[in-house]
């Protein structure tokens, strides 16, 4: 007898509240999930139940699968269940197990569009002679899942005759499916006969329930109480997995919407407790601002009493902070922005606040960082964080956008691509599958010609890349896909396809998850092309509306940005001061300064100062018949403030400069047709309320979307500007530029014991990964040109397909290429005793030798602070790297000299020793290298690359303590290609000299692991390097800094004499 509903879902009663630990009541915001054993009855209601029971469909007179395959490859059909608690199906699996193929078809209970009927089940009914129990419904307009690469593969007749069986129910035609299974309904060995009972005798009340009941309609808060009580649609309160395909545009939506609701409420729920109490602090003065660094105070942590979910402050957010530096003092209150700027200070703290206009009284009560003891200094501060919610709402509406009928909803259901039209992006015209149909010439199509002429001829392109290009007119459903590891010339392919559309008078939308990539991107694209009136192509970036021009603003006293074209800020206490600092420090460039003549803010100036537009109307507050050009008075304004005459403290004058900004502002971007922003920001009302919109007599002729780094976005992100109401119909297509075997997109959510969202996996799925598994087209780059051939040869084997190749020019030597860098390290490896004058040694070997190295350095991989770190490695490249790459490269170590982290604390430390360095022996940021973590590093490249996992041992009993999140092949990649010439590794012995062979038999071997176990100190690409420190290392404070001491080195040959001998020798 199976157990009723109620019963099933008993254990929902338990769930306590996310922070009290008690009962859920009507105020509960979060709950940890319930997380079922995959193998119990939750589980099979809830996701796909497993195993699958064998059947066969009787279609036509024929059996699927046939007795006999005829040499075909064989395949078995499978009978289950999909989310029977939330959105049910049947599901009917065709598996080719050689193949690693599985086809499945998934038929609605639910009532809609598509659905089935007339399911019923029969027992021992006879056919040729044996009896058999039997499944039967009429169906249609069927979802399906792994057709396209049932397309791609070779399966033979027999798997084509299924296949093409298979398809006649995708289509709206009802039609009868029979199915027979191997076994009895009965049989205990398939959950399906547990199931059974839930959909005959005992019906599920979701049966009968649209789709996704509990969750509709969509609402930006929930009543758990009353999610958990719905009668016609419980509930379940347990994590869903994350699929690559969706049943349909509502299932779509509600994962984007839950997903991204539940996500921000997880952050904004942990930072308002960790804003509900006051924070010890130190007040600071650091490079002309004052910072506050944060001791955090207890407060509740998501998980209940015990705090079990690890709670980390955003990397920068704005926030209101309120202290008393003294009784005799009155409140002191101001806004701040969480910095993770490094800043040395010997007082151990959590986080650091720069404080936007400080006071006198501030500014005076603040203490040097070199000052030691602080603590009589410290103050109470209580935070109010100012949360974005615009870029909340901004996903909200695009999760309910999907829901519009449009062109885009079947390439974001990634079903059936047979049914897509295949579009070329230049037209936005779909190509004729009769390519001999008589076709009219236009002007439009020499243009076009032309165009796409320059750009095949504009590089040397190999095949796969010409066939990238090739692509862009001839793009199923509108979307060209690009895939390939570092250096494969993705960059170069960006700016040809952007270039060419550009040239035919298209507009271009690209985008980027992050600023940095917008960097890169206008960094090369003004490289290439400049930015000056004879330029072939124009961009603007679009910066967020925090990040504006805005004379408000500067009169209120909240920016200290007078002119956007001026590259010096004034020296007011503001945000912008520290971000000075920061770009002085070097640790990495500003995300908005950098290539700031690309700016809109920028360009509006330089429009005005041209002469360039024209644009009367009435200012407001003006008589209704004066006509002015906001043109003229945004020259004056800017002419005012340039020499000092105008009134900041008239409103008046403020709010008359700002409007005419504004309105120029908007002008200018009607007749922009490149926009470069974020994914996050691409809604922002400036671009939706101007560019592209048709205003002040412009022409929209279409638009095309790029999307750099697609495979680290968001998918929400990806496709809100596909989605958007007023773009949706203008765009041709989108061009995804990826490499889905490196980082996943960013997921800040609870995904260790506690579980809070349950679309959590929805969060870590790229829209251009889950496009190419289910066999969207996809032009798969494989030469690369950027890394030695040496650095490429191990990533290219462990985590990419075989056929990737090397470029010529990534077969030359370290010592013809850069031969005083070739003498640097060697004289750094002889001196720990690694490489020997071997005249049997080969050139090619001494070269792997001194690229690719494994330095073992005994250490301790200290667990003490928020992430692991081990503090002798840090010690070890300080004394023994540092001063001799530093003798060779002097100010371009910035530049050339990347050093990566696998955690945050091990780049603190690191930071800390180089703040120390510089400190103590006065030497300038630029001869600093660089210090990142694996996850900040995409994107980034330098000549010398140094990795830092904090890895010491291994055991497999011990993973998680060993290894930690370095136990990722898409996190190692991403640290072992972002190296142009040498990639050096810092860590233990991982325990492989005595577990070699057991290590090496096992399929799940971390990939750290598996590189160590690969270098050999025989064959020199390792060096077992003695322990230099007597005592254990401890970071109390930064005691520890006080061992590091200064080296004498030298170098002979410098990187700008090998610079300038390549110079003369080309």
């Amino acid at each position: 007898m199976a157990r009723p509903l109620p019963d099933v879902l008993a254990y929902r009663e338990k769930l306590p509240d996310a922070l009290t630990g008690s009962d859920i009541t009507a105020r509960t915001q979060l709950a940890p999930l319930y997380r079922p054993h995959p193998t119990s009855l939750i589980a099979h209601l809830t996701g796909i139940a497993y195993p699958a029971k064998p059947c066969t469909l009787i279609a036509r007179g024929a059996c699927f699968p046939p007795r006999d395959f005829n040499g075909s490859p064989q395949y078995d059909l499978y009978l289950t269940v999909n989310r029977l608690l939330t959105a049910p199906t049947l599901r009917l699996e065709c598996v080719w197990r050689e193949q690693k193929l599985r086809v499945a078809l998934e038929f609605p209970f639910f009532d809609g569009p598509t659905s089935l009927r007339a399911l019923a089940f029969y027992r021992d009914v006879e056919r040729y002679g044996t009896c058999s129990d039997e499944a039967r419904f009429k169906a249609h307009g069927a979802s399906s899942q792994g057709l396209n690469w049932a397309r791609i593969l070779e399966l033979g007749p027999a798997g084509q005759q299924v296949i093409t069986e298979l398809r006649t129910y995708l289509a709206n035609t009802p039609k009868s499916m029979r199915l027979r299974f191997h076994t009895p309904l009965e049989d205990a060995r398939y959950p399906f006969s547990t199931i059974l009972p839930y959909l005959t005798e005992m019906p599920l009340p979701s049966l009968s329930a649209p789709e996704w009941a509990a969750l509709q309609p969509l609402r930006p808060q929930r009543d758990l109480t009353e999610l958990m009580s719905n009668p016609a649609a419980p509930f379940p309160m347990v994590p869903l997995a994350g699929l690559d395909t969706f049943l349909s545009a509502t299932h779509a939506s509600v994962e984007y919407y839950e997903s991204t609701r539940v996500a921000w409420l997880e952050q904004e729920v942990a930072l308002k407790e960790w804003a509900s109490v006051a924070h010890r602090g130190v007040l600071f003065r650091v490079g002309g601002v004052v910072a506050l660094a944060i001791r955090f105070s207890p407060f509740r942590l998501l998980g209940g009493p015990q705090g079990t979910v690890k709670f980390d402050l955003p990397d920068r957010f704005l926030a209101d902070v309120s202290f008393e530096l003294s009784p005799e003092h009155e409140e002191q209150r101001m806004t701040c922005e969480r910095s993770p700027v490094p800043i040395s200070i010997d007082w151990a703290h959590d986080a650091l606040f720069v404080l936007r206009k400080p006071n006198a009284a501030v500014k005076a009560a603040a203490a040097r960082p070199s000052r030691t003891n602080v603590e009589s200094c410290a103050i109470q501060a209580k935070f109010s964080p100012r949360m974005p919610e615009k870029q909340l709402i901004n996903k909200l509406m695009t999760a309910s956008n999907v829901l519009h009928a449009n062109r885009w909803q079947q390439v974001i259901l990634n079903q059936d691509h047979e049914s897509l039209p295949t579009v070329n992006l230049a037209t936005g015209c779909a190509i004729r599958a009769d390519q001999k149909a008589p076709r009219l010439h236009t002007e439009i199509d020499e243009v076009v010609e032309e165009a796409f002429v320059w750009m095949l001829r504009w590089r040397n392109w190999n095949a796969e890349q010409l066939q990238a290009l090739i692509s862009v007119r001839e793009a199923v459903g509108g979307i060209v896909l690009i895939s390939g590891p570092a250096g494969t010339g993705k960059t170069l392919l960006i700016q040809a396809i952007c270039v060419f559309l550009y040239k035919i008078g298209l507009h271009i939308l690209v985008l980027a998850p992050a600023n940095s990539n917008l960097s890169d991107f206008i960094g090369k694209l003004k490289e290439l092309f400049g930015n000056h009136s004879n330029s072939p192509v124009k961009a603007t970036r679009v910066y967020p509306t925090s990040a504006d021009f805005s004379p408000s603003k500067i009169a209120s006293g909240q920016t200290c940005i007078h002119n956007p074209e001026s590259t010096q800020e004034d020296d007011t206490g503001d945000i912008l001061d520290f971000e000075m600092v920061r770009s002085d420090l070097q640790y990495s460039d500003d995300k908005y300064t950098s290539h700031r003549d690309y700016g809109l803010p920028a360009q509006v100036f330089r429009a005005a100062r041209d002469e360039t537009y024209e644009l009367w109307g009435q200012l407001e507050g003006s008589p209704a018949d004066e006509q002015v050009d906001f043109w003229s008075v945004l020259r004056q304004c800017m002419k005012e403030a340039a020499d000092g005459s105008f009134h900041w403290a008239d409103q008046g004058q403020v709010k008359r400069y700002n409007m005419a900004y504004e309105r120029c502002k908007a002008h200018y971007l009607a007749h922009v047709r490149m926009v470069c922003t974020t994914t996050g920001n691409v809604r922002c009302s400036d671009i939706v309320e101007n560019w592209a919109a048709n205003k002040h007599g412009t022409e929209t002729k279409g638009i095309v979307v790029v999307l750099d780094e697609a495979c680290k976005d968001n998918e929400i992100d990806s496709i809100s500007a596909l989605l958007h109401p007023e773009w949706r119909d203008k765009i041709h297509g989108m061009v995804m530029l990826g490499d889905e075997r490196q980082l996943e997109p960013c997921n800040t959510g609870a995904s260790g014991r506690m579980v809070f969202n349950p679309f959590n996996d929805r969060i870590s799925i790229p829209l251009m990964s889950r496009l190419k598994r289910e066999g969207f087209p996809c032009v798969q780059l494989l030469e690369q040109h950027r890394m030695s051939h040496h650095v490429a040869e191990w990533p290219f084997k462990q985590f990419y397909p075989p056929g990737m190749r090397n470029g010529p020019s990534t077969y030359l030597t370290l010592r013809q290429k850069l031969p005083g860098l070739f003498n640097c390290l060697t004289e750094i490896l002889e001196d720990l005793g690694t490489v020997s004058r071997d005249p049997l040694q080969t050139e090619a070997e001494l070269d792997k030798v001194v690229r690719t190295h494994y330095l073992e350095i005994k250490g301790t991989r200290d667990h003490s602070k928020r992430s692991p770190f081990v503090l002798e490695h840090v010690r070890f490249f300080c004394d023994k790297l540092f001063w001799k790459l530093r003798a060779y490269f002097v100010e371009k170590t910035n530049e050339k000299v990347l050093v990566i982290c696998a955690y945050k604390e091990a780049k603190i430390c690191y930071e800390d020793a180089m703040r120390y360095i510089q400190g103590k022996y006065h030497i300038p940021d630029s001869q600093l290298p660089r210090i990142a973590t694996i996850d900040s590093s995409q994107g980034t490249e330098a000549p010398v690359t140094i990795i830092d996992c904090s890895v010491q041992k291994y055991d497999p009993r011990r993973r998680q303590a060993d290894i930690g999140f370095v136990d990722d092949d898409k996190r190692m990649n991403v640290a072992m290609t972002r190296a142009q010439e040498v990639r050096w590794i810092l860590g233990g012995d991982c325990n492989t000299g005595d577990l070699m062979k057991r290590l090496l038999r096992q399929p799940d071997t971390p990939a750290y692991v598996r590189y160590k176990m690969s270098v050999s100190k025989y064959s020199g690409e390792m060096t077992g390097v003695r322990k230099y420190y007597d005592e254990k290392l401890r970071r109390d404070g930064n005691a520890w800094l006080k061992g590091i001491k200064k080296y004498a080195a030298s170098a002979t040959t410098r990187y700008n004499d090998d610079v300038q001998r390549q110079v003369v020798r080309l």
